[in-house]
């Protein structure tokens, strides 16, 4: 292999600007996205008169977002960055045209997945231009900024939402990303320039396909779908003996079994090469990301309920009463990524939220009906800061230890961990809460099923329980939610192993060129 070295000049002026707020409104299209479509759904399901598809309309996105950063990766690291990135927008706005126009429920879910595909593809493309616009020292808080710009996003979006549903319709919940995305679009378009192509752009189309690994991906694709149905499916809507979860289970193992074979017999041409995963602060960054979102993620799911059905709040009152993790999560966000890029190092941050989120988690384990408002607004805030603060740094970690060519695959496996960890213990959560829940409430409420109880608020147990016994349901959810919440402690505590096996490394390395690797 000959290393050759060319020069690229970093963006700056009015081109800088103009990619950062392209990037940045990219960035709006998923935090919008992701969390808008919660306070639409009463209206949804009452339109389509069926509430069989809620749940696909936020796990179809969620599927195929996480299943296809691998690819997206490998096609960033062989296409042209601009194309790619430029496709994937497109595809997300196809999507939310598919979702704002359709006319039945599962054209509505052919709309989320299509949107996640283009998320897959704008979520990595937003890191590896990142590379190509700033130099090293200078990413950790750019990144910081892109992700405060995301997590913003997701917080004014149940608001939103609501507004647009109860003004206008639901529809233009989805109709809002078109200008959104069309102005990104076209700015990355007239602004944004690739690298000089090197002998790895230059390949033929037909080398670019094989080195694509696109076996790989046909049976990567359908395992993670698999897993992910059955861990949904199981224990809450159908039983871990169902032969549904089981045949499920029994897909998963034999597509990654052979999954495992295609990738060492592809070598550094698979869809996740040995080289990448090879270095330590990938796979201690991959485990410290997948435990830290997954342990944020289960309580941002689940203190919504706890303020609905324990404390008796409404839908809104339950999304003012969450705003401590969705403020302090994109602030401490920031403040880690702007401290990195001063301080050089990013391993001290993920330490720290190894320390402060178990912490926060544990505190978390204690709430009850009698809570105080103070000391609910303190443990999600030091939730949010916790799990903020060294949120970055496997990212970081990624530009920092791998090539800029090999940073589009080494962010996409990051952000495979980040989207898979939720995908698989919100999951692993349903079903630990569907089960406190019948084993606490089955003799109260017996005619139930597990669905139907999960998804009760307040309001609705008054219809189907005596007064005098809704003190006690209140106390079971109250401790079926708190037996959930042991969880994601042990994901928390679980984060430190990745945060101490990260390697020591500065960003303040000098990177004023891009190293172009010909093999």
């Amino acid at each position: 292999m000959v290393q050759k070295k060319r020069e690229f000049e970093y963006p700056t002026d009015v081109n800088f600007v103009v990619v950062l707020v392209a990037i940045c409104m990219s960035l709006v299209l998923t935090g919008l996205d992701s969390s808008m479509i919660a306070t639409a759904l009463p209206t949804i399901t009452a339109h389509f008169g069926t509430i069989e598809d809620v749940g696909w309309y936020y796990s179809a996105y969620r599927l195929s977002s996480c299943s296809l950063q691998f690819v997206f990766g490998k096609l960033y690291h062989l296409f042209s960055v601009k194309v790619v990135f430029l496709v994937s927008v497109a595809i997300f706005e196809m999507g939310s045209l598919i979702a704002g126009v359709a006319p039945t429920s599962a054209a509505l879910v052919l709309g989320r997945a299509v949107s996640g595909m283009g998320c897959a593809g704008i979520i990595s493309g937003v890191f590896t231009m990142v590379v190509l616009c700033f130099p090293l020292r200078r990413r950790p808080f750019f990144t910081g900024v892109a992700a405060g710009v995301e997590g913003a996003s997701a917080t004014v979006a149940p608001l939103l939402g609501g507004a647009l549903t109860d003004s206008i319709s639901w529809r233009w919940c989805f109709y809002i990303n078109l200008p959104i995305g069309g102005l990104s679009f076209l700015l990355i378009l007239l602004f944004f320039q690739d690298p000089p192509k090197n002998a790895r752009s230059s390949l033929p189309w037909r080398e670019k396909l094989h080195r694509l690994d696109l076996l790989g991906t046909s049976i990567f694709v359908p395992s993670i779908t698999a897993l992910l149905l059955a861990l949904q499916w199981g224990g809450s809507k159908y039983g871990w003996a169902n032969a549904r979860v089981i045949v499920l289970l029994v897909v998963t193992a034999v597509l990654l079994s052979a999954f495992t074979w295609q990738e060492q017999k592809k070598g550094e041409h698979a869809l996740l090469p040995r080289r990448i995963v090879r270095h330590r602060s990938i796979v201690a960054g991959m485990w410290f990301s997948l435990c830290n979102n997954s342990t944020l993620s289960v309580f941002e799911y689940y203190m919504p309920t706890y303020f609905q059905v324990i404390r008796g709040a409404s839908a809104t009152g339950s999304g003012v009463l969450s705003l401590p993790i969705a403020i302090s999560v994109p602030l401490a966000v920031l403040c880690g990524s702007s401290a990195t890029s001063l301080l050089g190092y990013y391993t001290p941050f993920m330490i720290i939220t190894g320390i402060l989120a178990p912490i926060a988690a544990g505190l978390l384990t204690t709430l009850s009906a009698t809570q105080s408002l103070v000391s609910l607004i303190c443990y999600q805030a030091l939730l949010g800061v916790g799990t903020g603060l060294g949120f970055q740094g496997p990212q970081v970690a990624a530009q920092t230890v791998l090539s800029a060519e090999d940073s589009p695959m080494g962010i996409a496996v990051i952000i495979f961990a980040q989207n898979f960890g939720p995908a698989l213990f919100v999951a692993i959560a349903q079903s630990i809460f569907t089960a406190q829940l019948l084993a606490r409430l089955g003799t109260i409420l017996p005619t139930l099923d597990l669905y139907s109880l999960s998804a009760m608020r307040i309001a609705d147990l008054e219809q189907y329980v005596p007064a005098a016994d809704i003190p006690r349901v209140i106390e079971g959810y109250d401790q079926a939610l708190t037996t959930t919440f042991i969880l994601p402690v042990g994901l928390a505590c679980a984060s430190m192993l990745g945060a101490l096996g990260m390697e020591w490394r500065s960003v303040k390395q000098q990177q004023s060129t891009v190293t172009d690797e010909f093999v």
